[in-house]
This record gives C-alpha cells, structure tokens and sequence, in this order.
C-alpha cells in the first residue's frame, strides 16, 4: 500500500498542470500518430511477407471483382486517399498566364529573396 502511494505521488510531481501539456502546440497537421504508423506498418509487412499465402487466398476468391475489392479496401489502410484540390484564377476564373523576359524575371526573383529577407 505505501509503495501504490510513493508511486502516485510520484506520477502526480511529474504531471503538467490541468490544462497544459508537454507540446502546447499538438501534433503538426497532417502527421499521423503511433498507432497510425504502426497499423500502416503492419497492413505493409502482411502484404510483403504474407505476399505468397495471401496470393493463395485470393485464388479461393470466386470473382475477379471480389479479388480487386478486398485488395482496393486494404491498400486504403495503408497508402493515404488525396484529397483533389481545383487551382483557379482570380474570382475563380480560368488561370491567367503571363510570358515575362529574363529581366523581368531576374527583378521578380531578386524582389522575393528581398521580401523573405
């Protein structure tokens, strides 16, 4: 009973304050996170070193359409959907295309890398 205690005292010195935590700004956007990465891992290795059973298998699968969609269902777990992005012009128009010369280009270039200066 009195090791639980010093146990939980300890945990409780260690904790942040209700509210904060250790990376105030989270996860990046976009970045998975461990259970994630290892489920994707996991799906993969069944795939390379399963790749001769589970060829197997699918021949026990009656139709090519079955086949391509137990396939297509477990690739999504491991290689991400992309979401489509539409590129438009001002006011979501056409895209507007401008020719300019090598010195206007040489002034634009040298304006950017003073801008991000």
């Amino acid at each position: 009973m009195q090791k639980d205690l010093k146990n939980t005292e300890k945990k409780q010195k260690i904790r942040f304050k209700k509210g904060e935590s250790g990376n105030p700004n989270g996860r990046p956007k976009g970045q998975p996170n461990k259970s994630t990465i290892q489920f994707k891992e996991a799906v993969n290795n069944l795939l390379e070193w399963g790749a001769p059973q589970f060829i197997e298998w699918m021949g026990q699968i009656d139709t090519p359409e079955k086949r391509f969609d137990i396939v297509f269902k477990m690739a999504e777990y491991a290689y991400p959907k992309y979401s489509r992005i539409e590129h438009t012009g001002k006011d979501g128009g056409a895209i507007e295309t401008v020719e300019i010369d090598g010195q206007k280009r040489r002034e634009l270039l040298l304006k950017l890398l003073n801008e991000t200066k």
